[in-house]
């Protein structure tokens, strides 16, 4: 009775010891408490980039955009989630734990003969093992479409560090362009004062070009506003210190497509957009979901090993078989939740894929519309150039009025702000039009466009 006892108590102490081989152990992982900020664009910055980088020649718009996916501080948080993916698969592949289970019973007669009773068993859930397969491949789709999520964050973040760069680049020349407008509007009041002082002009001619100076003013101003925070949001993007400066190359008219091209790209955009791949890997893992809880219905069936001994020394070693009956619950409910989930993801689908080929015509027909606008200027403002060459000279032969003179330049400069203005829309639409139809990005052509 003591030899069985000790064997009892070995086989507890074994079991106890085996649980606890390979379990994880913690450490603490304190949060940071400076910022993560570069503080120059080096080499170490771009590394593992499979685009050739040349930072010694100032930052292209693509340079930009690698920085930013490689550096952003949201890009790197949002790929640890990547890893929460890949460790659900790791759990739903992991096979169920064995139930072992001891009892001892001492009798409390003091009856000749008796001893004291135990019970040892070992169990095992059979319809865990059935549906592991099913949950695994629920829980890959999932990792799929986590990885699929992160790529079209990543495509975003491409997606708004070029429209900041162009932004930026766009700005910048419209600064230049104000800064003219006012240079010119100063001049003019200039002679306006030292006219009125001779009494060639009149106190009205000098408030009117007073006026149109501080408008002049105003408008650089609130543009230098504008590149500041541009300024701002590109380097957070990039997450550089505000301390570096981003000198961006010339931005010509971009490359376009044709409606072909177009067309054909929305026919097979569900096969490339990530987001979509994604939600597509979401519906495929609430189908194993649906079809896991579907074969729960059937009852849970545990069987087991069992080893025993009573208090009159009689030894037993048998099976234990234990069975959910199926009469009230059936795993209804559960069916019909997944159910539900799964038509409610299945029209999320279809909401996007339409929402997709609204936005990408629309676009589209949008950016049409800007690629006539800037055609009709590039026949525009060299003519408007040859007139205002020549009012200047007749100006300073002095036989063109200052008025007329500043009317013309203002007009020459008007329509090179506007032909700006629409480079920078049609620029934004086309990276927009990159992303939303899931295309590389075309090649820019190098000397094409105008300079102002």
């Amino acid at each position: 009775m003591l030899l069985n006892g000790k064997i009892c108590c070995l086989a507890t102490t074994a079991l106890f010891l085996i649980s606890l081989t390979g379990c994880a152990s913690y450490h603490p992982l304190p949060l940071p408490e400076q910022p993560d900020l570069a503080a120059g664009i080096t080499p170490d910055l771009v590394k593992g980039s499979p685009y050739p980088i040349n930072l010694a020649d100032g930052i292209d718009m693509t340079e930009a955009a690698i920085i930013a996916v490689l550096h952003n501080p949201e890009l790197k948080a949002q790929r640890i989630k990547k890893k929460v993916a890949q460790a659900q698969v790791f759990a739903a592949g992991l096979l169920p734990d064995p139930q072992f289970s001891v009892s001892l019973d001492h009798p409390t007669d003091s009856a000749a003969g008796l001893s004291n009773a135990y019970a040892a068993g070992l169990a095992l859930d059979v319809r865990s093992l059935l549906t592991r397969s099913t949950a695994k491949a629920a829980a890959e789709d999932m990792a799929q479409s986590a990885g699929m999520d992160i790529l079209w964050q990543e495509w975003q973040v491409i997606q708004q560090a070029r429209s900041l760069y162009a932004q930026k680049y766009f700005s910048t020349e419209k600064l230049n362009l104000l800064n003219q407008i006012a240079g010119l509007y100063a001049h003019q009041e200039d002679r306006s004062k030292k006219a009125l002082a001779s009494g060639d002009t009149t106190l009205e001619q000098v408030g009117n070009d007073m006026t149109a100076l501080m408008d002049a003013q105003s408008q650089t101003r609130q543009e230098e506003r504008s590149l500041l925070q541009t300024n701002h949001d590109l380097d957070s993007l990039l997450g550089l210190s505000p301390s570096v400066a981003i000198m961006p190359e010339k931005l010509s008219d971009p490359p376009m497509p044709d409606d072909d091209t177009v067309h054909k790209a929305l026919e097979t955009i569900t096969k490339r957009r990530p987001d979509l791949v994604a939600l597509q890997a979401v519906y495929q893992s609430q189908e194993e979901t649906l079809y896991k809880a579907v074969l729960e219905q059937f009852p849970s069936i545990s069987i087991g090993f069992n080893r025993a001994r009573d208090t009159s020394d009689v030894h037993t070693t048998g099976l234990s078989v234990t069975i959910d009956l199926p009469i009230f619950n059936r795993n209804r409910g559960e069916i019909a939740v997944q159910s539900a989930t799964r038509d409610q993801l299945r029209q999320e689908y279809q909401a996007r894929l339409d929402q997709t080929h609204a936005e990408a015509q629309a676009l589209w027909q949008q950016t049409k519309l800007l690629v006539t606008q800037i055609n009709d200027l590039h026949i525009q403002i060299p003519q408007l150039e040859t007139m205002a060459d020549k009012a200047r000279k007749s100006y300073d032969k002095g036989d063109f009025s200052a008025l007329s003179y500043i009317a013309v330049q203002n007009g020459l400069l008007a329509k090179k702000l506007e032909f700006l203005g629409l480079q920078q829309s049609l620029w934004t639409n086309r990276i927009a039009m990159d992303t939303l139809l899931a295309w590389p990005v075309l090649p820019q052509p190098s000397g094409k466009g105008q300079d102002l």
